[in-house]
């Protein structure tokens, strides 16, 4: 088990061990900006990272990365099939992109992985923070594999992802990215979300679950299937999840 008390220069570099404000838990969560965030991280082992909190209409990021990745991999669309992205999308809860793509195996997730390597990025882990509904991520990256790291200072970054938030979120200086995005009514995104969030509810049980009939949820269906342009419900949530539509 981690030693919450210090920090030993066989995880992190000496830099770190005299920080000077004992612990990395203590250093994330006084931290006074971003970028002292991301120092910490890169002294733990994640050379990179960025943040991003999705809005209506935006994904909002701010970024210590190699020049030009974000660039790159928004630009060839990388994330419609990446595994990490993906897993974000599905909400999974704090996981390293070694277990995403073990799990998720879409088409070209081979493709993606290599944009990334591209970059010198092999591995990272991505921890959520926000609140409620307002969702936010802090997306760590390293040249190397990162599940034994991830494990003994998850609850340090825990801590990273939620000072982040409250550093950043409505910060002016934010790079915001369009998102695909349909007008949604809140009845039509609830019947979607309840399809992605929960996809082992039979028809019924997602009906019990909205407090609606089976005979409305069907309706809802084919309307989120005509605000999508496509035949089916099926369809509409496979572009929904692929566009992110429905997170935050």
């Amino acid at each position: 088990m981690a030693d919450r008390n210090g920090i030993d220069d066989s995880i992190v570099s000496a830099p770190m061990v005299a920080v000077g404000r004992g612990t990395a838990l203590t250093a994330f969560a006084q931290a006074e900006s971003a970028s002292e965030i991301a120092r910490v991280a890169r002294q733990l082992g994640f050379q990179w990272c960025f943040w991003q909190a999705w809005e209506p209409e935006t994904v909002a990021t701010w970024d210590s990365m190699p020049h030009g990745f974000l660039e790159h991999y928004y630009g060839v669309e990388a994330d419609r099939f990446c595994p990490v992205a993906v897993a974000i999308r599905r909400r999974w809860q704090n996981f390293t992109f070694a277990e995403a793509r073990d799990k998720l195996r879409g088409p070209y997730a081979d493709d993606t992985a290599k944009v990334w390597q591209a970059f010198g990025i092999h591995d990272g882990a991505v921890v959520f923070g926000g609140r409620g509904q307002a969702m936010s991520a802090l997306i760590l990256c390293a040249p190397k594999p990162v599940n034994a790291l991830f494990a003994r200072f998850r609850a340090e970054l825990s801590i990273a992802a939620v000072r982040m938030d409250e550093l950043l979120r409505d910060h002016e200086g934010l790079t915001r990215i369009a998102r695909s995005f349909l007008k949604l009514s809140d009845k039509q995104l609830e019947a979607l979300r309840v399809q992605i969030d929960h996809p082992e509810l039979t028809f019924a049980e997602q009906a019990k679950l909205l407090d609606i009939s089976p005979r409305m949820l069907e309706k809802r269906h084919q309307q989120i299937a005509q605000r999508f342009n496509v035949t089916s419900f099926s369809s509409a949530v496979a572009k929904a999840v692929s566009d992110g539509i429905g997170l935050g």
